[in-house]
């Protein structure tokens, strides 16, 4: 497959809106005390428990929370590869959310 120009500069373009658009989401900035971690995650249990989200959705939540939490102890995830997926992962989930719950997101 022959790609033009044309093809070739739209590539370029999507690309490139992209990554701006990860790299808008900002993550990594707020700081939390432990306790602070503790209320939020009764506060997380009571939303998880209303309706619309599934068992799944649930096991989904908590498998990558516990993935976070494990690697964040073997390793530094604000570096490297990890946060770029993290910040793409915001980025896909702000699309999602009404723009008033979005703009939570640091």
């Amino acid at each position: 497959m022959k790609i033009t120009k044309s093809i070739l500069a739209q590539i370029i373009k999507e690309e490139l809106e992209r990554i701006e658009e990860i790299d808008d989401v900002e993550l990594g900035k707020a700081k939390v005390s432990t306790s602070d971690v503790r209320q939020a995650g009764m506060s997380a249990a009571k939303e998880q428990g209303e309706q619309g989200i599934t068992a799944q959705e649930r096991g989904i939540i908590k498998q990558l929370s516990d993935m976070l939490v494990g690697a964040s102890k073997e390793a530094n995830i604000l570096s490297g590869t990890v946060i770029t997926k993290i910040k793409h992962l915001a980025a896909e989930l702000q699309k999602v959310l009404p723009a008033a719950e979005s703009g939570g997101v640091e």
